[in-house]
């Protein structure tokens, strides 16, 4: 099918005052709808979805950034932050208020100096920092980057308030208060799409019918089959049938088990050394129960730099132990460490690493858990 028109429609009006959420991590929930249109082999279809978005509402640069990073105060801001930073506001407005006026400006990106030696062009010897502490007052925070907002325009992000507009990349908190917002079971969301679009009066819509164009009041009903699952082969040829959706692992070895003979262990997040040593213990006996060869940990090292970088501590550890799996805990709110880890083994040293959440070593430490961790590094 070709898609030939997708338009989106915000709006809370129709649902109260539960159209609009204001949630603890400083963003508003819009509902609305989104449509499509597909030219099929027989007809024209209308594709019709309920959907949330996040928006940002008016507040301070400074705050939202705070939010947005998980991070106070702002000095402990690093290079990753600021690209990430700079990727969330590229294209975005924000609004300026100095001496009265005010003026909004789309952000272009950030700076490659902070206020303190970003100088005024035209002017060499007089900085960012410097003019702003002459004719406004002194910056709170100058070790932070500017905004440019266009040519040859820079503001310092103290004095920059962001204006309500969608929200392009969400942090993990943010993620999961949208989740639990908008979930909702097959059902009640079929009875939602089917009310959303009674409700954007589409069947009465005279544009439409001028063209001879009806939309049928039914969603579109199709016929379809049940698959039968597909049956898994263990060691000694034990065929497994799946319950519920998945296969039940315990008990069971692998057809070829792989072997494992030197591997460490390095943590970025706050889990204790008895933690971790449970873990580990836990693992080698649910890889020998699987029939895989998991000799014991070679090395636990816990890393307790608040802002660590990754790439140096993880090529440090492999050069001085030479493993072949580096299993590495990553603190469930860190985003950016994960696609660090990555980079520096797939990238560079072809080296095996399985990334854990800090929860799945602490709280959720449980033999279901690192029986798929076992599955992965099957090879």
């Amino acid at each position: 099918m070709q898609r030939l028109q997708c338009q989106q429609y915000w709006d809370n009006s129709h649902l109260g005052n539960q159209g609009i959420v204001v949630n603890c991590v400083g963003i508003k929930v819009w509902t609305g709808y989104r449509q499509s249109l597909f030219l099929s082999q027989s007809q024209l279809l209308l594709n019709h979805d309920i959907k949330g978005k996040a928006f940002c509402p008016n507040r301070p640069l400074l705050d939202f950034l705070a939010e947005y990073l998980d991070i106070s105060p702002l000095s402990n801001i690093t290079r990753d932050d600021m690209r990430r930073i700079s990727r969330e506001l590229k294209g975005k407005k924000v609004e300026t208020s100095l001496k009265g006026k005010r003026r909004v400006f789309v952000v272009k990106g950030l700076t490659s100096e902070n206020a303190t030696y970003s100088k005024i062009r035209g002017q060499d010897n007089i900085t960012l920092a410097d003019y702003f502490s002459k004719n406004y007052e002194p910056f709170k925070y100058p070790h932070l980057p500017c905004i440019e907002l266009r040519r040859e325009v820079m503001y310092p992000l103290e004095v920059c308030e962001i204006v309500n507009q969608p929200v392009v990349c969400l942090a993990n908190k943010q993620s999961s208060e949208i989740i639990k917002f908008t979930a909702r079971s097959p059902m009640q969301r079929f009875h939602k799409i089917v009310e959303s679009l009674k409700m954007s009066n589409e069947f009465k819509d005279t544009y439409l019918k001028g063209f001879g164009i009806i939309i049928e009041n039914e969603p579109l009903k199709l016929e379809g089959r049940i698959i039968a699952a597909p049956k898994l082969s263990y060691d000694k040829q034990k065929i497994i049938k799946t319950k519920d959706g998945c296969w039940n692992m315990k008990n069971k070895q692998y057809f070829r088990a792989s072997s494992v003979y030197s591997w460490i262990v390095i943590s970025f997040s706050n889990c204790t050394s008895l933690h971790l040593e449970r873990f580990t213990k836990l693992l080698s006996d649910i890889a020998a129960e699987h029939g895989m060869e998991l000799r014991p940990v070679k090395n636990i090292c816990i890393v307790c730099e608040p802002r660590p970088v990754v790439k140096v501590i993880s090529n440090e550890m492999f050069h001085k132990f030479e493993t072949d799996l580096m299993v590495v805990v990553l603190p469930e709110k860190d985003k950016t460490m994960y696609a660090d880890v990555k980079e520096f083994s797939d990238s560079k040293f072809g080296l095996v690493t399985q990334c854990v959440k800090d929860v799945s070593v602490s709280k959720k430490c449980k033999p279901s858990v690192l029986s798929n961790l076992c599955q992965k590094n099957q090879r």
